[in-house]
């Protein structure tokens, strides 16, 4: 079976990738083992600048050693192979630390946390031999490539990833589920042996090209029988490789420096031959002065990225290059940070990112007008028009904060619920509030017509860091020295469900990070990202709302993925002309807000969903929408046993079964997490056992609640 899983994805992805991605990862792990074994973590710790060793939790040990190993290569982490490799070592280490040995084994053999986990990680360290280790890591690498297929991650498969969950038509237990995975990680054992000697063989090497060169060998053998069908890998182009053109600089000029995509876009910021808006008006109303140009050079950084990720087209395996040409006022300044500014943005959407500045004509604004000191209790807080949002509204208005509501719009659906929502509240709290509104627009017509990619908004793995950016505008003009983004735990932290998910990092701690080192970087204000919710549920900030009796702004927030598609899917296929609502009901999102206002008591009569889908089957799309259904249902049953595994797996079990659950970010509160998960998952399994009707209850082999 592990087989034709994997000859499936070296069918789409090059074995030279494979075979880089393997020996690249094989000599950053020998130092790593080298180091560990010899001197301890905290000597491992020390150059990374990492706070005392003594504080660490050992839950944020694995993510930790996965962040130093990150920023040694960050290629190595894109798309497509970047995520399993990411899991991988996440696994095994995780596997060192809490079963004390490389006995392959998802869920028996682990210990209890260790009194002292340092020293036990020193120890197993040194009692593995390195080819031990490596053949550890070659496992789980090859498992999270097999498993992914066999759950028809970019939904190419025939079912969807339905045989995986259910069996004769209903869901198959857990202990069933961890069976079939430990057979699929068995197998993938039984190949790590025959690819151990080639990949230990390749280190051995005097050059990279041989290492690559008889591992790619190695893999084709191992994987294809010599067979030789492994996809293979382009050349590379002699010049720097381009395919985001800023500015209207003819090709032919820049054809003598750069190779062009074929299907370059090319975006216009300024002039008549502009193909996209981004007003700046809005900023300078706010503060009562112009922008600084510092200011303007983040706001058109951040739009450029944006309409780059909406416009540029993913590959099926989600890999893509974003290789941009921008002009900067302050070059000097973004130069600097140049290498921070990319891997931020690679980290949120595991791009291939390249950024070429150069400098844009026009004057510059001194550095010293940034000097006056941050007024007191001063915020941005981002408003998009989700519940977590109004939440976190009223929640800064409680704790005396005196907030400047930012949000953005292209016009439409999306401005709508944001300024019924910021009207209510206003309504509610009784308080004239300040609201900052950015509206931006592309041109569909002309010689320079950008276009949405298909399913962009799905994702929009970078629009956090166009938000983020117009809120720190905002604060920065403004003389404030805090931004909040408010979202919940589990969607913040977004950690992967299930392998046929997609997961995005649009609020993740470690993307907060980088960009607040991003922002203190170039401007001279000490601005700090603050996300108040990390440690609560969606139905916590729910039933928040609620005690406040302000569930009035409940059914004027969204949720819903296809928000902006909703009204035609009422028309075409429930037959339903003019809806109102806002969801969907059988996206993942909806789901969740589902389980989070039932978490909150809140009464039907505040939401809206076209689909029940804990009556999934008496809903007219059951029959009319096969595939629909069936991408619905399994969803559910994802979401559902997620819930049930984070129910009876302790807290070392869960970071090796899914190993982004804990990951490191200055000042997490590993405990807490841990209690929000385990919250998370009462939440969830209370609601299906209460909503879901008696034919979901026995597929879902779940007792219904009394």
């Amino acid at each position: 079976m592990i087989d034709v899983l994997l000859q499936d994805t070296l069918k789409r992805i090059p074995a030279e990738n494979i075979a880089r991605t393997m020996y690249l990862s094989a000599r950053q792990l020998a130092r790593m083992h080298k180091c560990l074994a010899e001197r301890g973590l905290a000597s491992y710790l020390k150059p990374l600048g990492v706070p005392t060793s003594s504080q660490l939790h050992s839950l944020s040990v694995p993510a930790l050693i996965g962040n130093s190993l990150r920023s040694e290569c960050w290629s190595l982490y894109e798309y497509p192979l970047g995520e399993y490799l990411e899991r991988a070592i996440l696994r095994t280490i995780a596997t060192l630390m809490y079963s004390g040995n490389c006995r392959i084994s998802v869920l028996h053999g682990l210990s209890e946390q260790p009194h002292d986990f340092q020293q036990k990680l020193q120890e197993v360290m040194r009692a593995t031999k390195f080819r031990h280790f490596l053949k550890l890591f070659i496992t789980y690498f090859l498992f999270e490539i097999g498993i992914s297929n066999l759950r028809s991650r970019t939904s190419t498969g025939i079912d969807l990833g339905y045989s995986y969950e259910f069996a004769d038509g209903r869901l198959v237990d857990i202990n069933s589920q961890l069976s079939l995975r430990n057979a699929v990680l068995q197998q993938c054992d039984q190949l790590s042996s025959k690819l151990l000697p080639y990949l230990l063989q390749s280190l051995k090497q005097r050059s990279v090209s041989s290492a690559l060169s008889h591992l790619s060998n190695g893999v084709t053998r191992v994987l294809f029988d010599g067979t030789g069908r492994a996809r293979k890998l382009s050349a590379k182009p002699s010049r720097p490789y381009l395919n985001i053109i800023v500015g209207t600089k003819p090709k032919s000029q820049l054809q003598t420096q750069y190779c062009l995509a074929e299907d370059a876009i090319r975006i216009i910021l300024d002039g008549d031959k502009r193909n996209v808006t981004l007003d700046f008006t809005c900023f300078e109303s706010l503060s009562g002065h112009p922008l600084h140009t510092l200011t303007k050079d983040l706001l058109e950084i951040a739009f450029v990225i944006y309409i780059s990720d909406i416009c540029v087209k993913r590959n099926p395996d989600l890999s893509r290059k974003l290789h941009i040409l921008m002009p900067v006022r302050h070059l000097e300044v973004w130069s600097k940070s140049l290498t921070q500014l990319e891997r931020t943005i690679s980290f949120l959407a595991r791009d291939d990112v390249t950024i070429h500045l150069v400098k844009k004509k026009g004057r510059c604004d001194p550095m010293d007008l940034f000097c006056s000191a941050p007024r007191q209790n001063e915020c941005t807080c981002l408003l998009s028009g989700g519940l977590d949002s109004a939440a976190g509204a009223v929640w800064s208005l409680e704790n005396g904060l005196k907030p400047i509501f930012v949000s953005y719009s292209s016009g439409g659906i999306l401005t709508k619920i944001q300024t019924d929502l910021f009207t209510r509240l206003e309504k509610e709290t009784k308080l004239t509030l300040r609201r900052l509104t950015v509206p931006w627009q592309l041109r569909r017509a002309g010689a320079y017509r950008l276009v949405k990619q298909k399913d962009s908004l799905l994702y929009q793995h970078l629009r956090s860091f166009f938000y983020l950016s117009l809120a720190t505008a905002a604060a920065v003009e403004s003389k404030c020295a805090d931004v909040y983004i408010c979202e919940n735990g589990p969607i913040a932290l977004n950690p992967l469900i299930s392998e046929s998910h997609v997961n995005t990092r649009t609020v993740h701690p470690l993307f907060l990070e980088h960009y607040q080192t991003l922002i203190r970087s170039i401007f001279p204000v000490p601005i700090t990202i603050h996300n108040p919710f990390l440690y609560e549920t969606k139905g916590q900030i729910a039933r928040y709302l609620v005690n406040r009796k302000l569930t009035s702004l409940i059914p004027l927030t969204n949720s819903c993925f296809y928000y902006y598609g909703v009204k035609a899917y009422a028309q075409e296929h429930f037959d339903i002309k003019g809806y109102a609502g806002k969801h969907d009901g059988d996206c993942l999102p909806c789901i969740i807000r589902r389980v989070s206002l039932h978490c909150a008591h809140v009464p039907d009569k505040y939401d809206d969903y076209l689909t029940d889908v804990f009556n999934l089957f008496d809903s007219p799309v059951f029959r009319t929408l096969p595939d629909r259904s069936l991408q619905t249902l399994v969803r559910m049953a994802d979401l559902l046993r997620f819930a049930q595994y984070l129910s009876t797996m302790n807290a070392h079990e869960l970071s090796i079964h899914f190993p982004d659950l804990y990951p490191y970010a200055q000042d997490i509160d590993y405990d807490k997490l841990t209690l929000m998960y385990h919250r998370y998952s009462e939440e969830i399994l209370d609601c299906f056992r209460s909503r879901s009707s008696q034919v979901l209850c026995g597929v879902f082999r779940i007792c219904p609640a009394p």
